[in-house]
């Protein structure tokens, strides 16, 4: 089928406007393999591919060109837009006001009153629908039709000056709910109003889009109104792809996730690692999710109408991505386009405007994650990061003689007979050792048989201080600089030695009930890079950083990557991350716990054209509520191109308030109701 398009392809741009013998009989051929199994099963040459091959086939046909693939095909018709007939021009010219309907179903359309940063009021403009996406992003002229879902904020001037601007907030995770608001990130909004159509997206397989991995997703009815859609089942609308999951309709009708009946049938069969250091129980873990991730990915297997099937989890990744936003952007007219990316956003603007160069106006980026191709590398990468950042953290405690003690005086917030008396550097180690030491038993010993946190859980809370909570105690900069967490670390290290039933008892009630591997957020890693392990190289990797107690800070970043070297069955799909011509601007934080200086300095070798600029502060990506000055330049570069020396290093270093972080710690107690009096079994 392949072939045959590609002999189309080629007699078309070829033999000029007369189509000979050839070509007709690879045309009828293409047809009737369209009109025969292909067809039943879904497959069938893009509505959007057939219209620009019937509109622009003279065009193609008289233009200079070696090109064969539909991607290449667009590339020449926008290099030549001003050359081609009127009945190609037609077809390949659309506005956000005015959409390709071939490409982008709108669903709802709104004018919402936007209050600009003078309080100027205007009418802004949003509408809501999906690309009908060749799920096989590769081959549109083969393909079954996938739903990707975007919001679009329209620029007031049609078509919009400065193109498209696409903005990815991070995750992987679904961005329509918050993309209303993505416009106050700006402190130009009458400018980036005017200017620009604003993007966001819930990518394949999450949120909105998750509904297209269901079997029954061709009858799940959805709200028809942006207001609906935004407000609708909150389960799926921030959904990261669980596909154990049932999600219930506009029509109060149940769907079953694709998986969640195997979680029903197979749930006791699953096991939490909690030594990442026992060799046998790494390997027992590793083979529980290569079977539940084979079963679970067997039910996402579908006919391909030739006798054969193909898995609709191959095509999740990011490469999917940044061709899906290549679409919309075919379907808005073929605009410029900037891409924002926050975090895993970066891996998203990296791939696009690798993989589609010609018309990126430029790319800003924060958090940024690294062009690592090999999980491993990069799980060992993020842990040493993590590790580095706690070690600041503890190093600028160290430089305090007042944080190197215990904030709490004894008798005011400890379980009785648990006050401890050791410096911050001591409480450190016995923390993580409590959690090592024989699988838990010393929270057996001391708390009512209770096994405690595993070394990863305590990893996992330490982590939780580093970057700013969505509400609550931890919610929030201190000065704009540092997460409320990074102040209230030490405090919170003997807080957790103090209270160890306390703790054992939440950590007894957050053991997950079945595999959190099963959704498309931990797929993604694995289609992105090209590291796929043995089990045995696996579970080794892993053992050999479990049993080293100094790499204990690292653990849960260390396994979000190495986890996802074995047991998916899909392919990789590995993304594009470079390109010598891409004009990019990157604003790191200097201690940012998830990606680093590091992944921002190999992200700039990889673009060279890109300028790096550092802001002192501490926690993930910078915006105008944190590294305010770092925002500020990317924002000046993503609008009006002001870019930066490389090497820059903008905003003043603010001194951390240890003592502040007692009361941060005190205020999160209260919030979750662990006082300083519980009933413990003391031995």
């Amino acid at each position: 089928m392949a072939k045959a398009f590609a002999a189309v392809i080629f007699c078309l741009v070829a033999s000029g406007a007369e189509v000979g013998e050839e070509c007709k009989t690879a045309n009828l051929l293409q047809r009737s393999k369209t009109k025969g199994s292909l067809q039943k099963a879904g497959f069938g040459p893009h509505p959007f591919v057939e219209a620009v091959h019937s509109a622009c086939s003279a065009d193609l046909a008289a233009l200079p060109s070696d090109e064969y693939n539909f991607y290449q095909t667009m590339s020449i018709l926008e290099e030549h837009k001003d050359q081609v007939s009127g009945a190609c021009k037609n077809v390949i010219t659309a506005t956000a006001d005015g959409p390709n309907p071939k490409i982008f179903e709108v669903v709802d359309t709104m004018i919402t009153p936007l209050m600009d940063e003078k309080g100027v009021q205007s009418d802004a403009k949003f509408s809501i629908g999906y690309i009908k996406a060749p799920l096989f992003f590769s081959s549109p002229e083969k393909s079954p039709l996938f739903k990707t879902w975007f919001l679009i904020q329209h620029a007031k001037v049609q078509p919009a000056p400065g193109g498209m601007l696409f903005v990815h907030l991070g995750g992987p995770s679904p961005g329509i709910k918050k993309g209303v608001g993505i416009i106050g990130l700006f402190s130009e909004m009458a400018y980036v109003h005017e200017n620009f159509d604003l993007i966001s997206v819930d990518q394949r397989g999450m949120g909105l889009s998750a509904v297209g991995l269901l079997n029954t997703a061709d009858t799940f009815a959805f709200p028809n109104t942006l207001i609906g859609l935004l407000g609708f089942n909150p389960s799926l609308i921030g959904s990261v792809g669980s596909l154990v999951e049932n999600f219930q309709d506009d029509n109060s009708i149940n769907h079953q996730g694709p998986c969640s009946e195997l979680a029903q049938e197979h749930a006791s069969e699953w096991m939490d690692l909690r030594d990442p250091a026992d060799m046998e129980e790494v390997e027992t873990w590793l083979d529980a999710k290569a079977k539940f991730t084979a079963l679970c990915s067997a039910q996402l297997d579908r006919d391909d109408g030739e006798g054969g099937t193909y898995n609709m989890l191959q095509y999740m990744g990011t490469q999917a991505l940044a061709h899906d936003i290549e679409w919309l952007r075919w379907a808005l007219g073929a605009p410029s386009i900037s891409l924002l990316g926050f975090s895993y956003g970066t891996r998203v603007a990296a791939a696009y405007s690798s993989q589609f160069p010609a018309r990126v106006r430029r790319v800003a980026v924060t958090g940024v994650m690294a062009p690592i191709p090999d999980l491993m590398d990069y799980a060992r990468n993020a842990a040493l990061n993590t590790g580095e950042i706690l070690g600041f953290i503890q190093g600028q405690c160290v430089a305090d003689p007042e944080c190197m003690k215990n904030p709490f005086k004894q008798g005011e917030s400890e379980e009785p007979g648990y006050y401890f008396k050791g410096d911050i550097n001591e409480a450190i180690n016995e923390l993580f050792w409590r959690s090592a030491v024989d699988k838990g038993q010393w929270y057996k010993d001391h708390c009512s048989n209770l096994t405690g946190p595993s070394v990863k859980q305590v990893a996992v809370e330490l982590q939780t201080m580093l970057t700013s909570a969505e509400k609550g105690a931890l919610k929030g900069y201190d000065q704009g600089t540092w997460p409320k967490g990074f102040l209230a670390l030490p405090a919170l290290v003997f807080q957790l030695l103090q209270m160890p039933c306390s703790l054992a008892k939440a950590s007894e009630s957050s053991k997950s009930a079945f595999p959190e591997v099963l959704k498309v957020f931990d797929l993604i890693p694995a289609l992105d890079m090209t590291g796929k392990w043995g089990k045995n190289q696996v579970a080794k990797l892993i053992t050999d950083y479990g049993k080293d107690i100094t790499f204990s800070p690292g653990l849960n970043m260390f396994m979000l990557y190495a986890s996802a070297a074995y047991g998916w069955p899909q392919l990789p799909t590995p993304i594009g991350f470079s390109n010598p011509t891409i004009d990019a601007v990157i604003v790191n934080p200097l201690y940012d716990e998830r990606t680093g200086m590091k992944n921002a300095q190999e992200f700039q070798l990889n673009f060279p054209k890109s300028s790096l600029v550092t802001s002192p502060v501490g926690g993930h990506c910078v915006d105008h509520n944190h590294g305010a000055e770092g925002w500020h330049v990317l924002e000046e570069f993503l609008l009006h191109g002001s870019k930066p020396s490389s090497g820059d290093m903008v905003g003043k270093f603010v001194k951390i308030d240890f003592a502040k972080g007692v009361d941060v710690i005190k205020q999160l107690l209260a919030e979750i109701g662990i006082t300083g009096s519980p009933t413990a079994q003391q031995k």
